[in-house]
């Protein structure tokens, strides 16, 4: 099934998004909106605003702002409402300064669909693979990390098998939007994959990049800041530690760059740019964030981040 194809509604789905419109041009019937949106199906509020930019516009709301970044929390692999069944430990999802949690909402209903269409595979095609690409990229866009990592794990997969620059030029696109996004989580898959296009430097996509300080700034950008993407890092590796979720290979992301730099033996002089270079970013994006975090209206900060799209 392609995206397009998702996307199109039933008859139940249209009539719901005219008595939401209908509903939303009525001054006297705001109250009664929110009763709806409250107690109507999340999938299908998600659907619509990903079909219509009027009911996004709706759902985005200020109103419903609590509303949506509640849902979120629930999303997480234990919320409390399952944790007093379960007896496990509780994981929540946390709101981002970076994007609003009815965009990460989105992103995540979308790759929920592609994960269902997957487990639905009898065979692998051609044809899946290409449907499946864009529902991963669209989940992309509205900033979900599972979408990000898988598409540039896939990526650097078939890279491996034959070098494709369009392929290359895709995956450092996304983990750059992942850099965005999640901060440290982000920067740490942007160093992966720019240490691994370290084998590909010689191809004319990457002329006048030098991958290796490349790699080592992404590094260290993920380290410095760590105290600033809790809330992302919770949400990427859903709850664990770095070192949980990397099976014990990493134990931190200082250690993720110590190993790097020790691994690229960067002399003193590539050492002394990468780092000054850190210095001016991280700078300018803490400010950002803390601009965000600190704002009453986060969703109206006109901070320069990659937005989800809608």
């Amino acid at each position: 099934m392609t995206l397009a194809e998702f996307l199109i509604l039933n008859v139940e789905e249209k009539n719901f998004h005219g008595q939401l419109i209908k509903l939303s041009q009525n001054k006297n019937a705001v109250e009664h909106l929110e009763r709806l949106i409250q107690r109507s199906d999340t999938g299908m509020l998600l659907k619509l605003a990903l079909t219509d930019p009027e009911i996004d516009a709706i759902c985005k709301l200020p109103q419903f702002e609590d509303y949506w970044t509640d849902i979120w929390r629930q999303t997480g692999v234990n919320p409390r409402e399952m944790a007093q069944d379960s007896g496990e430990p509780i994981h929540e999802n946390l709101p981002m300064p970076t994007v609003s949690s009815f965009e990460l909402l989105k992103g995540l209903f979308l790759y929920e669909e592609y994960r269902r269409q997957l487990e639905a595979q009898t065979e692998l095609t051609e044809k899946f693979f290409k449907e499946a690409e864009e529902f991963l990229v669209a989940s992309v866009r509205h900033g979900c990390y599972f979408a990000m990592n898988a598409l540039c794990m896939a990526g650097l997969e078939l890279l491996q098998a034959n070098f494709d620059a369009d392929i290359a030029i895709k995956v450092l696109i996304c983990a750059r939007v992942a850099a965005n996004f999640y901060l440290s989580p982000g920067y740490l898959l942007l160093s992966n994959v720019y240490h691994d296009f370290i084998q590909y430097k010689d191809k004319d996509c990457f002329a006048g990049l030098n991958l290796r300080i490349e790699a080592f700034k992404a590094a260290y950008m993920a380290e410095r800041l760590e105290e600033y993407s809790i809330a992302m890092i919770n949400n990427a590796y859903q709850g664990k530690t770095l070192q949980e979720a990397s099976g014990g290979k990493i134990k931190g992301f200082s250690h993720a760059k110590t190993r790097l730099q020790n691994y690229l033996a960067l002399n003193a002089f590539e050492l002394n740019q990468a780092i000054g270079a850190v210095g001016r970013e991280v700078g300018s994006i803490i400010a950002q964030v803390t601009i965000v975090a600190d704002s009453a209206e986060p969703q109206d900060d006109g901070i320069a981040y990659p937005r989800a799209s809608g």
